[in-house]
């Protein structure tokens, strides 16, 4: 049985409860910014998180991983395959970034 979390453990926890936090600060440890301090722009607000804007970075990602196997590809059409599925993955990065610019919250393009 694992033994019991103490005071000294609460900064490093990945729980960071009322309690726990209420702990560190009684001990004097630093537990840094919590999630939410993390997310939230200097205007209080969070910052809108859509769904174009995570497709990007995962179409991004995925061409690069299609990009990759490419080229480790051991035969010349299995290659070409990954690379047109890395050209499609692309295109619809493309159209995701498209519809974020429309919006007006345009995403890193070299994320």
């Amino acid at each position: 049985m694992a033994p019991a979390a103490t005071a000294a453990d609460a900064g490093t926890r990945l729980d960071r409860g009322p309690v726990a936090v209420a702990n560190a600060r009684a001990i004097g440890r630093d537990i840094g910014k919590g999630v939410a301090a993390v997310n939230e722009p200097r205007t209080g607000r969070r910052a809108r998180i859509t769904l174009d804007s995570q497709l990007v970075t995962y179409w991004d990602r995925e061409a690069a991983r299609l990009d990759a196997l490419a080229g480790k590809a051991r035969f010349g059409w299995i290659a070409r395959r990954y690379r047109r599925k890395a050209d499609v993955a692309r295109a619809q990065a493309e159209r995701s970034r498209a519809r974020e610019a429309a919006r007006g919250a345009a995403p890193d393009a070299t994320a």
